[in-house]
């Protein structure tokens, strides 16, 4: 067992069928759970895949409320009015965090900047791309260039698709004793 930080991208507007994607991510945040002694799950909320993908993970939490995971909102500069607008956001995500690396970028630089930042703290990063243009594909494209262990579940090909279902993730950091996990 591990701990493992996976990320997700994707466009803002889905070109398909919700619930073939939305059980598409529940598959892979369950495999995630069910494969690691801790799983980090980093999103956005800037359109529709970000909203499947944060209902996938909540409803994948109460599945498996005993195991350790976290649903982490990564915002890319502190967005007090989105914030106050949506007070529920503490209660629906298990940590709200400002990208320090973005934080004082100019706003539409930030998004990039927060993106790459969180492809770099990530293992696996998912994808939703199906065009070669916009934030997501910018995004992909980064992860493929560093090396990073992506998954497309969009329609654009990539020749670096990883094998989720049958490859083991190797980890940048694994606990030597998993009986005092709290503290690290």
């Amino acid at each position: 067992m591990h701990i493992c930080t996976v990320s997700f991208f994707g466009h803002r507007l889905i070109e398909g069928d919700f619930w073939e994607l939305d059980e598409k991510l529940r598959e892979i945040v369950r495999l995630m759970i069910n494969r690691n002694y801790y799983t980090e799950f980093l999103v956005s909320t800037g359109g529709d895949f970000d909203r499947i993908v944060s209902s996938a993970i909540k409803h994948e939490q109460k599945l498996f409320a005993d195991v350790q995971n976290s649903l982490v909102l990564v915002l890319p500069y502190i967005m007090t009015d989105y914030i106050e607008r949506n007070m529920g956001l503490n209660s629906f995500y298990n940590d709200i965090e400002i990208c320090e690396k973005s934080c004082n970028a100019h706003p539409k630089a930030a998004y990039g900047i927060r993106n790459r930042a969180v492809i770099d703290r990530s293992d696996l990063a998912v994808f939703y791309v199906n065009h070669a243009y916009g934030g997501a594909y910018q995004a992909m494209k980064y992860a493929l260039k560093t090396g990073k262990k992506i998954y497309n579940l969009g329609t654009l090909q990539n020749d670096r698709n990883f094998d989720i279902y049958n490859s083991e993730i190797h980890y940048a950091f694994e606990p030597e004793d998993y009986s005092d996990a709290n503290n690290w």
